[in-house]
């Protein structure tokens, strides 16, 4: 459980009759802020939920015959029954309750993008919007300084932007996003989600894309016009033909379909912007390969003039039927999908502490060995964790924690597993050794590296992700001091090989 109280204003009123009851008066607040407050409200806390609560009041009779720390409690039970009667009580508009910071995230995209002001007053709260004085509920913020705010959530605040990112390319609000960034925004939100994800994972460069890529953008708008003709094109992602519709110009679609790469792959981007260009490039070839293959005849082209004609050959079966429709005024394939906001999946293993050894794969070297780019395919990544994981710690392909090693939710399905030629195989036998020398040396009382992977794997955990977060819940009796002192159950935060924030949970 990882609870924090955060008071925006506190303000009392005391009613005494003496300078002495003065300061007992202000004695008890003192205690009360210094703690009785927080430990009172920590009974009413679920987990990671937030809950946010616009005012609240609360009077208490404090007694001279007490001691001070007896009316500070008294104080803080008295606060934290109110609270209590807020969280049922309170109008949707003095309360905000979210499952958890992703959860909230979403909501104030949502909100910027909308341009709802009524929730302002708890964005202040979480630091999301500026505080311009005065009480937060009088504040009133331009649609400049909003659109600053989430720009800034985006770009400049990398652990939780780019996972945002990700799980709003899933979501009904990927396209008013793009489409709400101008030319330069795209641009520089592209290239700070590139120095994060290419700068940060195994001390491979960020560097930059090419100047002339832009000059190949009509080439690839081109292919783009062709994918759009031709919606069910092999292997292209849902998104690919709404990012292009909703790119204005040549050169935007290169940016927007740029980001979007990363955010579906971020192992691409640890290669660099020349292989997230290639990569945008494979897709539009497919999808224009795609259409190029259904090439209506010349007949055909005469119908199409018509809306849906058939024609029936003799034998009565239809041949094919022809609708001419302007793909502009229809929203993509898996646009309308439910929103990343409702999106936590959820599963449990026996083997949690997999998850804990994510972290030491930079360190010990095997991640350099996994994207070795001579060795591996560029979209290789996830089937080498995958493969990793598995020969760590025997277990089945779908297990939660398996998935969650190579950055999957939950119930996805498995990559499939890639045919080993010698060299590869060699090198996962050593990133294996890797992780095991690296383990070991953080717990050096285990006197074999099997010894300690037997000691940090076999953990019961449940698994709970949403785009772009994966959060490990282990039991709060199964808390170990030896993985304490060797700090391996410390919150990884931000992978930038996975794309995603890892934390771990104790309940």
């Amino acid at each position: 459980m990882q609870d924090t109280l955060h008071i925006h204003r506190f303000s009392a009123r005391h009613r005494v009759q003496d300078a002495d009851g003065q300061r007992r008066a202000l004695a008890a607040q003192q205690a009360l802020l210094d703690g009785e407050l927080e430990a009172a409200l920590t009974r009413l806390c679920t987990g990671d939920q937030i809950v946010l609560i616009q005012s609240l009041q609360a009077r208490v009779r404090l007694s001279a015959q007490h001691a001070d720390a007896d009316n500070a409690r008294r104080w803080s039970d008295a606060v934290a029954a109110g609270l209590a009667h807020a969280l049922q009580h309170a109008g949707p508009g003095e309360l905000q309750r979210f499952a958890g910071r992703p959860q909230a995230l979403h909501a104030f995209v949502a909100d910027m993008l909308g341009g709802h002001t009524a929730r302002d007053w708890a964005w202040q709260r979480l630091s999301l919007l500026p505080s311009t004085g005065g009480r937060s509920r009088d504040q009133v913020h331009s649609a400049a300084q909003r659109h600053a705010a989430l720009l800034r959530l985006l770009a400049d605040e990398p652990d939780e932007g780019v996972p945002l990112l990700r799980g709003l390319l899933r979501s009904v609000r990927w396209l008013p996003l793009v489409q709400a960034l101008d030319d330069g925004e795209l641009r520089g939100l592209t290239m700070s989600v590139l120095a994060r994800l290419a700068g940060g994972s195994g001390g491979i460069s960020a560097a930059a894309f090419a100047p002339d890529a832009e000059a190949s953008s009509h080439s690839l708008d081109a292919a783009l016009n062709s994918a759009r003709a031709d919606g069910n094109a092999p292997e292209m992602p849902d998104w690919f033909i709404a990012t292009r519709q909703a790119s204005r110009t040549p050169q935007r679609a290169a940016w927007a379909l740029r980001l979007a790469c990363m955010l579906d792959a971020p192992h691409q981007a640890t290669r660099g912007a020349a292989a997230v260009d290639a990569q945008v490039r494979r897709w539009a070839a497919a999808a224009a390969a795609a259409a190029a293959a259904r090439e209506t005849t010349a007949a055909e082209l005469e119908l199409r003039a018509v809306p849906c004609i058939r024609t029936t050959p003799p034998g009565g079966q239809v041949a094919f039927a022809v609708t001419d429709t302007d793909t502009d005024t229809h929203e993509p394939a898996g646009l309308l999908a439910a929103d990343a906001e409702a999106g936590e999946t959820e599963g449990h293993t026996e083997h949690g502490g997999l998850l804990l050894l994510t972290p030491l794969l930079p360190a010990s070297g095997a991640l350099v060995l996994l994207q070795d780019t001579e060795l591996w395919p560029a979209d290789a990544l996830p089937h080498t964790l995958h493969a990793l994981a598995l020969r760590l710690w025997p277990m089945a392909a779908g297990d939660a924690a398996a998935l969650a090693f190579c950055g999957l939710p939950p119930g996805a399905a498995p990559p499939t597993p890639l045919l080993l030629n010698a060299p590869q195989e060699a090198a996962l036998v050593q990133a294996r050794r890797c992780v095991l020398r690296h383990l070991a040396q953080r717990l050096p009382e285990d006197e074999t590296e099997a010894r300690a992977l037997g000691r940090v794997v076999p953990r019961r955990a449940r698994i709970t992700a949403d785009p772009g977060w994966i959060d490990v819940h282990f039991s709060l009796r199964g808390v170990s001091t030896e993985l304490r002192r060797a700090a391996l159950d410390l919150d990884p935060g931000f992978l930038p090989w996975l794309g995603l924030v890892l934390r771990y949970r104790y309940e």
